[in-house]
């Protein structure tokens, strides 16, 4: 929508315009185009004037057009609902996987995506089986095996026939296998404990070694020597392990069912996400244990399992390819290689070198078994045994929980979809209820397959594919599963790493991003536990136990915010006119929400804000409140605020996905770079314009975002009658060509031409300085184009700080006068700086005193509204205005429309039939000199010299030539300038018409159009009227009318309202005796003023015929005419009723929108009407500054520029700046002091460039790519030297063996030498740019791993004895040094998988390593 494009800050026409073709912004503006274009081609002469004046250094002007850049606040534009984009049902098409836009629902995609998840899952229901039941109770695996397979196809077949995902694939996870295999383990102990059988004391997850013998439990020997109690274990643990499994089930199932029933989800957010993630990464750790145990730890075997299932997550995850495609090749090629090399060397599955590859024979358990061994043998549940699972069943019941709640936030993140959680799992919960009857695990949806699901088939509306799978995993259930029996093991271990590559590259490594650092170290800590203990629930009590010792340490119950926050307008530093200011103020009203956080935020005080801007935003949609009047922006300022924990940055991102979806933008201000870089790391902010310096620069964007907005509410306001169009182009033409129009408000103070008495000047965006503090010989500026800024202070250039520019504390755009204080001959405050290439107006004390003395009407004037703006200024911040009020134009517009409304009275602008008006009274003594100037200016030879000036200006009776010109016969004025003559002498609102074919003017041709445009024609039967009117008012009978008389006959015939003491100045423009006027002057004077207020009059008409009021209605801020939306819609059939109610709310700026856009008054609708167009490009006319002297412009000429004193350092080649002197400015010093070069940087900060900068040198390049060489190297040796040297790599004192244990350990000295020297040095170098401190340095993540890639070694020496192999585990964490080329960011960018890639190998080698150090 063309009201909601994005403008730029800080009032920049000319960057909107780049900015508009670089980004593609949407809008049309062809007007405002093609003033800028113009504006672009003519800047060499418009900005002439701007090497005469005062400028910044260059390297401030940088510094200055850098800030303005950095805190541009584009905001995107908001997208507005529309009836049809309200529903919830609305999707989108699925993104990635080479996918980019929905496909067509197709039966083969369905099929093929049915398929391979089906394989997959099977596959991982294998997996779950044997992790249920370990080595020891081997022969119930199939049993396993059937529940889960049967809880995919239960649950399965649910979810994809109601869920309202429609590509939602369900089934057994992980996370409640494990705890069931908790549960499993348990029993067993208990139940082999009352048989008085020694339970196996290995653990389950046994080092290779281990693994490799077969574990003689109730099975060959044992099971012969215990037959009976042998048998009534397996009996006892089946039907537990079935009762168990189905308890859980149904108490999950209840629990899922109640949480969606009762809203119960959102307490799932109450849980600290370091504990959530660390104990998902305690499960990523186990599962990849798992993967190496079903491998029995044989390198050959988990190697190429997880050189295929670490790459597939990563395919999966980051949508590379069809997944259609490739999952089932990364899978299933290397199963065929591995079948073909069977069969190629002339064996088979039983052949002793291939048995190692394949798991014991399965046999396949018919699905009724479940309740056989379960409902047929009810004596056989243990119950004793199962009570000792229910502490870890408590465990199960919150992680699960939690789990499946983020898989169901992760689906909505991930798809197009807006997902309703407590419906999902209230089908979550009949689903699993049902489950329970079955003797099933536990299953709800899963993340991983919906994303394959959606890939496959581009498309999120089609159930086929979830129906599908579900279809054959009962078919699976109901036959058979021996075709278990022809998986290789490391098949199986290839789908474990698939399935632990997320838990660890995610909440591992993923976390970090987002977490600070002590929250990140609570993860390592609470996995260290984990892999120590190993045991879970060790792990997550230790976790919690962290979070509130944390919580205590770290967080306060306060309130995270200064003041409630209330949505009202707050105004920006940029001034406005009063009347774009007010509606402006009306939209902020309702568009804007400010809210000023403090101290720490806390989840528990950060939910309440959420809650109460949630609120705001779903009960506006609730009560179906019109976009237009609902919340659009919300600002966050942070001056105060201390910082945020992850778990608000959570909800903070869940409150942005929902301020999105009700089209309400985030912004964030006084952000500085540290703050900025948590706010990404959070995923808070995602671009730069969501951020500001303050909360001004951000106020600033967001009226630029109104004022777009409203300028389209105006297209439809004068798009109701051509009368409205006309009357806004031609006062976007004068607005265009001239500043005065807010100033002279009454023609009484426009007699005589105003450009005679000023001078313009010239500014260079950023660059341009206009005054320093304390000069007295600064004169009065008018700003006609660009903008300009007040500053407290600049950078200072002696000093060796970045230099960096504060906020200004004004910026003033066009209409607006500057150093308002030279009025009052005081000193200038603060530094004016241009912001943007524009033109000034400027009077000179010369010139303002030879505008005293000839003009004094005009000099009170413009003094008047300079007092007038600058009580404005003061009162710009608290606008406290009763419902009654207007602002001072609107009073001048509706004293014009009375005068018009008395004109047409006198059928001034009727047509008339036939008859032609032969009378065309004089123009008024003071126009025609301004004719003969604007002549003078814009013709073909020139201005006029100073000597010609009094000749040109004589005063000459209209079309008379009784006064030599000093111009020669042969001058025109070119047809093209036509238009701005006209306007430079003060005629307005006029279209002349040239003669066919005219290329110029003569000055007498030019005399007679003037007068044409100028005048109004008068016929017979006015001229009589008019003078019937004179007659009635001379009281005294002499003919003509004094100034009492006269100001009776303004005020009773034409309702003009004139004080008496204005009479003397209005007489003096019409004739030279001040104190009478005859009745020729005065039917001048009526015709003058008829042609003035012509447009007024036809304004007025159309506002009557849109009211339908059939005549011109009457005019005051008390009149009854009312429009309503009825009114409107039928004068504009093509509105709708919404966008007349948008109309009527955003003219009702009086009364705060309280007539909800039903109607407003007459008043309002002329506010509407009248609002000033956006800044024009306009330029000043031409020379006109020249012919009077301009004391103002010779200080110019002597000032001389400060780019020009920028010279180049013979030494080093840098420039050498100058500085900036107080005194500098227009009028200002002379002379510049050269700043001395600045001194050479230091040797620690060489250093630092070296080290951290590969980009500052050659050599600082070769240093990377040499430190990345002996990463690689150490990678290397700390993967061969277990492998080819196992006897030596275990040992400690390795250095004072001979031989081969003395060369492992000179390379181990060599890398860890160099590593050291690079971190020593980097900790010194860490604080020489005064960013960062040797603390802050070594406290950050890389830097850890860093520094626990070196302690080991040297530990070594300081640990003897066989308790070093301990430290030999912290030797592996050398591997996340890979990680540390991610900080190079040209490798970064190439390889944005390098961290959570090496971070998932290093948890499996250590599993590896710390497996034979325990068998060792």
């Amino acid at each position: 929508l063309k009201h909601l494009v994005a403008t730029p800050s800080l009032l920049t026409q000319v960057a909107w315009q780049e900015a508009r073709r670089a980004g593609g912004m949407a809008g049309a503006r062809p007007k405002a185009e093609l003033q800028a274009e113009a504006f672009r081609q003519a800047s060499e002469d418009s900005l002439s004037d701007v090497e005469e004046q005062a400028r910044l250094p260059d390297e401030l002007a940088l510094a200055l057009e850098q800030t303005v850049r950095e805190k541009r606040g584009a905001i995107g534009p908001v997208r507005r609902k529309t009836a049809d984009a309200d529903s919830d049902d609305e999707q989108v098409p699925v993104r990635g996987h080479g996918h980019s836009q929905e496909k067509p629902a197709s039966l083969v995609a369905a099929m093929a995506s049915g398929l391979i998840n089906y394989l997959l899952m099977f596959g991982l229901c294998c997996a779950y089986g044997m992790i249920m039941f370990d080595d020891a109770n081997a022969r119930h695996r199939a049993l396993g095996v059937k529940m889960n397979i049967c809880t995919s196809w239960t649950v399965g077949l649910a979810v994809a026939a109601f869920c309202n995902i429609r590509v939602a694939i369900a089934g057994p996870d992980l996370n409640p296998v494990v705890f069931i295999a908790g549960f499993v383990t348990e029993m067993a102990k208990d139940i082999a404990q009352q048989l008085q059988l020694e339970y196996p004391v290995a653990r389950r997850l046994a080092g290779a070694s281990a693994a490799g013998a077969a574990l003689e439990w109730c099975t060959g020997a044992h099971e012969e020597a215990h037959f009976a109690e042998c048998t009534e274990y397996h009996e006892q643990l089946r039907s537990t392990v079935i009762f168990a499994v189905a308890m859980s089930s149904a108490v999950m199932g209840l629990l899922f069912f109640l949480s969606g029933r009762f809203n119960a989800t959102k307490y799932a957010s109450y849980v600290p996400t370091c504990v959530m993630e660390a104990f998902l990464s305690c499960v990523g750790f186990k599962v990849f244990t798992y993967a190496l145990h079903f491998c029995n730890y044989d390198v050959k075997q988990f190697a190429p399992a997880a050189m295929i299932g670490v790459p597939l997550y990563f395919v999966k995850a980051y949508h590379v390819g069809n997944p259609a495609i490739v999952i089932p090749l990364m899978l299933f090629i290397p199963l065929a290689i591995f079948y073909v090399g069977v069969y190629a060397a002339g064996k088979d599955l039983e052949h002793e070198t291939v048995s190692e590859w394949m798991f014991p024979r399965m046999e396949n358990v018919e699905f009724w078994a479940v309740w056989e061994w379960s409902i047929g043998s009810p004596s056989k549940i243990n119950f004793q045994a199962w009570l000792k699972t229910l502490p870890l069943l408590a465990v199960m019941l919150v992680v699960v929980f939690l789990d499946c709640v983020l898989k169901v936030l992760g689906t909505e993140n991930k798809l197009p979809i807006k997902v309703d959680k407590n419906r999902e799992l209230q089908i979550f919960g009949m689903s699993n209820l049902l489950t329970a009857f079955s003797g099933s695990s536990v299953g709800y949806m899963q993340l991983k397959f919906n994303m394959i699901n959606a890939g496959i088939m581009g498309s999120i509306k089609d159930r086929r594919g979830g129906l599908i799978y579900a279809l054959l995993s009962a078919a699976t259930w109901f036959w058979s599963i021996e075709h278990f029996n022809f998986l290789p093991r490391f098949f199986l271990s290839t789908l474990l790493f698939f399935a632990g590559a997320g838990f660890v590259a995610e909440n591992l490594w993923g976390s970090r991003r987002y977490l600070s650092i002590g929250e990140w170290l609570q993860i390592v800590v609470i996995l260290a536990v984990f892999v120590v203990s190993e045991d879970l629930l060790a792990a997550v009590l230790v976790g919690i136990l962290l979070t509130c010792v944390d919580f205590i340490l770290t967080y306060a119950r306060v309130p995270c915010v200064v003041e409630t926050p209330v949505r009202r307008a707050e105004l920006s530093c940029v001034r406005r006119a009063p009347m774009v200011q007010l509606t402006l103020d009306h939209v902020l009203n309702s568009w804007l929400l400010v809210v000023r956080l403090k101290g720490f935020i806390f989840f528990a005080s950060a939910q309440t804000l959420v809650a109460q801007i949630r609120e705001m935003m779903e009960f506006e949609a609730r009560t179906e409140v019109p976009y237009y009047r609902r919340l659009h922006f919300v600002i966050f300022d942070c001056s105060v605020m201390d910082g945020m924990d992850a778990s608000t940055a959570k909800k903070l991102r869940k409150l942005k996905s929902e301020a999105s979806s009700h089209g309400v933008v985030l912004l964030w201000t006084h952000v500085g770079h540290e703050l900025e870089l948590k706010l990404r790391r959070q995923e808070l902010v995602t671009a730069d314009q969501q951020t500001f310096a303050d909360t001004d620069e951000a106020l600033h964007s967001v009226e630029d975002h109104i004022l777009s907005y409203q300028a389209s509410i105006r297209d439809r306001w004068v798009g109701l009658h051509p009368a409205f169009e006309a009357h806004r182009s031609f006062a976007e033409a004068r607005t265009s060509f001239e500043p005065f129009a807010d100033v002279f408000l009454d023609d009484t103070a426009r007699h005589g031409c105003p450009w005679q008495y000023c001078s313009g000047v010239g500014m260079k965006q950023y660059s341009t300085l206009l005054w320093s503090p304390g000069q007295t010989n600064v004169g009065l500026f008018l700003v006609h184009s660009g903008a300009v800024a007040l500053f407290r202070e600049i950078p200072d250039l002696d000093s060796d700080s970045p230099k960096a520019w504060r906020s200004p504390i004004a910026v003033y755009t066009q209409g607006w006068f500057l150093n308002r204080e030279s009025l009052l001959s005081q000193p200038t405050e603060y530094y004016a700086v241009a912001l943007e290439d524009g033109e000034l107006v400027t009077w000179s004390r010369a010139q303002w005193g030879q505008m005293a003395r000839e003009k004094p009407r005009m000099a009170f004037d413009i003094a008047h509204a300079v007092m007038k703006q600058q009580t404005d200024d003061a009162e710009h911040a608290s606008r406290h205005k009763q419902e009654d009020f207007l602002p001072e134009v609107m009073h001048r517009k509706i004293k014009a429309l009375r005068i018009a409304r008395a004109l047409g009275a006198f059928k001034m602008y009727s047509a008339f039939d036939g008859e032609q008006r032969p009378l065309l009274p004089p123009m008024p003594r003071s126009l025609q000199r301004s004719v003969r100037m604007a002549f003078a200016t814009f013709c073909d030879a020139g201005p006029p010299t100073v000597a010609e000036v009094p000749s040109l200006a004589a005063g000459h009776a209209c079309g008379e030539n009784d006064g030599a010109s000093p111009l020669p016969d042969s001058t025109r004025l070119p047809a093209e300038s036509v238009v701005d003559a006209l306007m430079f002498a003060g005629v307005f609102n006029v279209a002349p018409s040239l003669p066919p074919g005219a290329e110029g003017l003569s000055l007498q041709d030019f005399i007679a159009l003037a007068h044409e445009a100028a005048m109004v024609r008068l016929s017979e039967a006015q001229a009589a009227q008019l003078t019937q009117c004179f007659k009635d008012f001379d009281i005294d009978g002499a003919g003509a009318l004094g100034i009492t008389e006269l100001a009776d006959t303004l005020t009773s015939a034409f309702s003009y309202t004139i004080v008496p003491e204005d009479i003397e100045a209005f007489l003096s423009e019409w004739t030279e005796q001040t104190t009478k006027l005859d009745v020729t002057k005065f039917l001048s004077l009526t015709s003058r003023m008829a042609r003035i207020l012509e447009q007024d009059w036809h304004l007025l008409q159309g506002m009557g015929e849109v009211l339908y009021l059939g005549s011109a209605p009457e005019v005051g801020p008390s009149t009854r005419a009312r429009l309503t939306v009825e009114t409107l819609l039928k004068a504009a059939p093509a509105l709708s009723k919404r966008e007349a109610e948008e109309m009527l709310w955003t003219a009702d700026w009086r009364t705060g929108g309280k007539r909800g856009g039903r109607t407003i008054e007459f008043c309002d609708m002329l506010c509407a009407l009248l609002q000033p167009p956006l800044r024009q490009l306009g330029r000043l006319p031409r020379n006109f500054g020249d012919h009077p002297v301009d004391p103002m412009r010779e200080k110019c000429k002597r000032s001389q520029a400060f780019s020009r004193t920028v010279t180049e350092s013979e030494e080093n080649g840098r420039p050498v700046l100058p500085s900036l002197s107080m005194g500098d400015g227009i009028g200002g010093a002379d002379d510049y002091v050269v700043v001395q070069e600045q001194p050479t940087p230091t040797c620690r900060r060489r250093l630092h460039s070296f080290l951290e900068d590969p980009s500052s040198s050659t050599a600082a390049r070769v240093f990377r790519w040499v430190m990345g060489a002996l990463i690689v190297g150490s990678m290397v040796l700390m993967v061969l030297h277990p492998l080819v040297a196992p006897h030596t790599w275990a040992k400690s004192e390795a250095w004072t063996y001979p031989g081969e244990s003395r060369v492992w350990w000179i390379l181990e000295a060599f890398f860890t030498i160099a590593f050291t020297v690079e971190y020593v040095l980097r900790v010194f170098a860490a604080n020489a740019t005064g960013k960062q401190t040797a603390l802050g340095f070594i406290a950050e993540p890389y830097n850890i791993c860093d520094l626990l890639a070196i302690v080991p070694f040297y530990l070594e020496f300081v640990v003897s004895g066989e308790a070093s192999k301990l430290y030999e585990i912290l030797r592996f964490v050398r591997l996340v040094r890979l990680g540390r080329i991610l900080r190079f960011s040209q490798f970064a960018k190439r390889h944005p998988l390098f961290g959570p890639v090496a971070t998932v190998l290093v948890v499996i080698w250590l599993i590896y390593l710390k497996t034979n150090l325990n068998d060792a």
